[in-house]
């Protein structure tokens, strides 16, 4: 994989593969809802659903019937801090798909007859989605868990007021927004790639693009959002949308950064993963949980375990967390970690098999990070992480175990008689 950065904004990551399809995609840092002004909530969503629609030269059915003949895949998403674009196709289209998505990256064509139709689209997308149980239990409970203004609180979908009133005009604000606002990645992965001609008509753009360039208005490439939570240590969420079992969220203090990510996942392996001892007790040796996930978040520097349980088996639960965190000596299997340094190569071979795989490791790598690290040179920090590395994160998860918060999230209110 290659990684060429023009500019301080400018990313290009390429992997020339032996394969028949060609993939691209175009990725604006800060393009997606999170930036929104309150006017323009849900307007970017509504955005992309019409910047990948059409083109100068083609409207929106010659696009489609385009798309059809030479058999290419045109998409486009919105994340809460992205906006991106995404091509797929035979590599002998690889011209063609390069020429599509660049015109769509910088110089969108929109129409209004797109828009009226997509409006109604998107409009129905927010009426469905926030009639969703599940839905409007999770931002229900996110609620309760964040402060208004953090990130987990951040619904993508926008206010339906300000969708409805969107202009031809909004969509050519706010892209000038997203290039004055943004980093911009470009992703190239598959066969037939010609980085001599994708350059060219790159600096073509770059060089009519003064937004793109101006570097002092852009958040860093891994700019972390606003996310704090609310000032309690058990929190029970009594909702008639929940199950009658009890979602356990616990939320651990952990250092989460680059330096130490290799280490954080090694010990995810031994410790939380299938075949960890955590998850191995809870779930297969006694039976508490019926499943367990976890996460190393940078935004809360926390260590996130979810379970899924039985509301009498909670206090069990934490218990037998606790327990597993009290002596390192006593529960560090060398065993297993020398198995699992020793398999990291074989997961890279796995990985790479998939097309486009390495490209998202080190495209997460920078966003999260900062760092273009390449996944080969990832494996070589994940098999020199020591033994004592590994207990460092032990000790500190170990004495963060007071500062913990629990979430517990049920239709049935018994919950709110658990003492910690």
């Amino acid at each position: 994989m290659n990684y060429i950065q023009k500019n301080s904004c400018i990313h290009m990551l390429s992997q020339s593969l032996d394969r028949k399809k060609f993939e691209f995609e175009i990725v604006f840092t800060s393009g997606g809802s999170w930036f929104e002004l309150p006017e323009d909530r849900g307007k970017r969503h509504l955005m992309e659903h019409c910047i990948a629609s059409r083109t100068k030269t083609l409207n929106f059915q010659q696009l489609k019937d385009f798309e059809y003949s030479e058999n290419l895949m045109l998409n486009a998403y919105t994340q809460p801090i992205t906006m991106g674009l995404t091509v797929g196709g035979h590599y002998s289209d690889f011209k063609k798909m390069i020429d599509l998505l660049l015109e769509m990256a910088f110089e969108p064509s929109f129409d209004q007859d797109i828009l009226n139709r997509e409006r109604e689209i998107v409009l129905r997308e927010i009426s469905e989605r926030r009639g969703d149980p599940n839905y409007r239990l999770h931002f229900e409970t996110m609620g309760k868990v964040f402060t208004p203004d953090s990130y987990s609180n951040h619904q993508v979908l926008g206010d339906i007021e300000m969708v409805t009133q969107t202009s031809i005009e909004d969509f050519y604000r706010m892209h000038k927004q997203n290039l004055k606002k943004s980093h911009v990645l470009f992703l190239l992965s598959g066969g037939g790639i010609d980085m001599d001609y994708f350059e060219s008509k790159l600096n073509g753009y770059l060089d009519q693009s003064e937004l793109v360039n101006e570097i002092e208005s852009k958040p860093k490439v891994n700019f972390q959002v606003d996310n704090h939570f609310q000032d309690f240590q058990f929190l029970p969420v009594v909702s008639k949308l929940a199950h009658s079992h009890a979602e356990l969220s616990i939320f651990i203090p952990c250092h989460v950064n680059y330096q130490n990510k290799p280490a954080l996942q090694v010990f995810e392996s031994l410790f939380l993963k299938y075949g960890g001892i955590v998850y191995d007790k809870l779930r297969d040796e006694l039976g508490l949980v019926y499943g367990i996930h976890n996460a190393f978040d940078i935004n809360l520097q926390v260590l996130d375990i979810f379970l899924s349980c039985e509301i009498q088996y909670i206090d069990e639960i934490l218990h037998q967390i606790k327990e597993v965190f009290s002596d390192f000596s006593s529960v560090f299997n060398e065993q297993k970690f020398n198995q699992y340094k020793q398999i990291i190569r074989k997961k890279l071979d796995i990985s790479q098999d998939t097309l486009g795989a390495s490209i998202a490791f080190t495209q997460n790598m920078l966003r999260t990070y900062g760092v273009a690290e390449e996944y080969n040179v990832y494996a070589d920090r994940l098999i020199a992480v020591t033994k004592d590395e590994v207990e460092e994160v032990y000790n500190y998860v170990q004495s963060s175990l007071d500062k913990m918060k629990v979430v517990v999230v049920s239709n049935d209110p018994k919950i709110n008689k658990i003492q910690l």
